[in-house]
């Protein structure tokens, strides 16, 4: 059938470009249609778009290839047609979503190239698909109707989405010195987003009472930008109420939230963010996670941030927080992997280097106890804190074996020799400990808490000895 259409439209065309045209949309795979009626609908309207592709092959390629691969061709496929009539056309983003109203616009453009209405229409719709060729449609639609604010603002709003917040505060301010007035969210979120607060609240202001909850929740930001957390937070309980759109409302929490976390009211920050987490709010989720995680309540502060994780993978911070969460459930193996990924997110994370050395040596992976030795030399992690762990976690051998090496590199450095006290303490040997504080005296005479320690154990010491000879004594007249 679909041959069958194209051979109708070649029919009189002249045209080499044309033929290839059609030689390459018969040569389509097409799903199979077993319905004879929708087949039917679908070849009328293939019928048309080849129609005005003969009309126009050069400017229709948008339109004929999306509405091609709508109707089951593969991608490959028509973007091959499409290069055969404009070799630009290869760039196109035609893997996501196709809606009839992108494709409508296109039809549109292409009947009545100059005509304003169109253009404006394609720029709105071609913000989906490829934010280049928007923004050259929105430039037509302001050289045909430059004393007409609706162009700017489709111009300000394709640098929203292209991320470039500054040069949509322009084009914003163009819209409306023509007469824009309404949603000026968007003007203030612009200057939020390019850094300016005390313009986002300029813009609020000029507003007055006409303010929307949404232009609220910008001046909540803007204050929240300039460090001003008890205006921002009276802005965002602004933004709670059960009239407000649910998708500002659900924001307003969730960033609040952020604010009751940084004052360090965990319990509120959990109370706020949990609606919008649940709804599937990103930053939500990550701010219940580190709202537990600093009540220390370790096992839903690791379950929010995986969650969070999972969907925001480039979050180094939360990596790391995840890491020592994990830690604290025992899950030593996980929390390695999660060190391991804060780490190729940042390889000079400090902290992420000290959870992912934790989660080695707690999981007994001993073999990989040099890349931690390592990281000591290297000054990421410090050879105390390597002993530490180590005696902590009773790997005493290990200890011992780590502190013998350190003392013979560096016998002049005390910490070593106080980590050794340490460890004789440990396995009950208090003249060892108390032989290893002196030497640490010796190097390090101002240190009153291994002084402490070494007078207490000269005592137990001593303490002993005369126990000891009480108790021959005592044998002595026994026998």
């Amino acid at each position: 059938m679909l041959a069958d259409i194209a051979a109708e439209v070649a029919e009189g065309s002249a045209t080499g470009t044309q033929h290839q045209v059609v030689d390459h949309v018969s040569s389509f795979p097409m799903r199979a249609y077993l319905d004879p009626v929708e087949a039917q609908l679908k070849a009328e309207r293939w019928r048309q778009i080849l129609q005005v592709a003969r009309q126009r092959p050069s400017s229709c390629v948008a339109a004929l290839v999306r509405a091609i691969v709508a109707d089951g061709a593969t991608s490959a496929a028509a973007l091959s047609a499409a290069r055969v009539v404009a070799p630009g056309a290869g760039r196109l983003n035609i893997t996501q979503p196709l809606d009839a109203d992108y494709v409508g616009a296109e039809l549109s453009v292409l009947r009545t190239p100059a005509s304003y209405d169109a253009s404006l229409r394609l720029a709105y719709a071609l913000i989906r698909y490829d934010l280049d060729l928007a923004s050259s449609q929105a430039a037509h639609a302001i050289a045909v109707g430059a004393d007409r604010h609706e162009p700017y603002l489709c111009q300000a709003r394709v640098c929203m989405a292209a991320d470039r917040p500054c040069e949509a505060l322009g084009f914003f301010d163009d819209a409306h010195t023509r007469g824009w007035r309404e949603q000026r969210h968007e003007w203030a979120a612009a200057a939020n987003r390019c850094g300016d607060p005390q313009e986002a609240l300029r813009i609020a202001a000029e507003a007055g009472l006409a303010s929307t909850p949404e232009l609220v929740l910008e001046c909540a930001r803007a204050h929240r930008l300039m460090g001003d957390t008890a205006q921002a937070t009276q802005a965002y309980r602004r933004c709670l109420g059960e009239r407000v759109q649910e998708e500002v409302r659900l924001a307003a929490a969730a960033e609040l939230a952020e604010c009751y976390l940084a004052q360090g009211l965990w319990r509120e920050a959990i109370r706020q963010a949990s609606e919008p987490a649940a709804r599937g709010h990103p930053p939500a989720e990550r701010t219940v996670g580190l709202s537990h995680y600093a009540a220390g309540e370790h096992v839903p502060a690791a379950a929010h941030l995986e969650r969070y994780v999972d969907s925001t993978p480039e979050d180094q911070e939360a990596w790391r927080y995840l890491a020592f969460a994990l830690l604290a459930t025992g899950q030593h193996d996980a929390a390695a992997r999660a060190a391991d990924t804060a780490l190729r997110l940042d390889d000079t994370d400090g902290q992420a280097v000290r959870a992912r050395a934790q989660a080695l040596l707690r999981g007994g992976d001993y073999a990989r106890l040099a890349e931690v030795i390592e990281l000591g030399e290297r000054g990421i992690l410090s050879r105390s804190e390597i002993a530490h762990f180590l005696i902590e976690w009773g790997r005493l051998a290990q200890a011992a074996e780590f502190l013998n090496g350190w003392i013979a590199g560096r016998p002049h450095d005390s910490a070593a020799w106080v980590y050794l006290g340490y460890l004789s303490e440990r396995v009950a040997d208090p003249d060892g400990a108390l032989h290893y504080y002196r030497e640490a005296l010796r190097r390090d005479p101002g240190n009153e808490f291994v002084r402490t320690r070494a007078y207490r154990l000269q005592y137990v010491v001593e303490s002993s000895d005369a126990a000891d000879a009480d108790n021959r004594d005592a044998l002595l007249r026994a026998e």
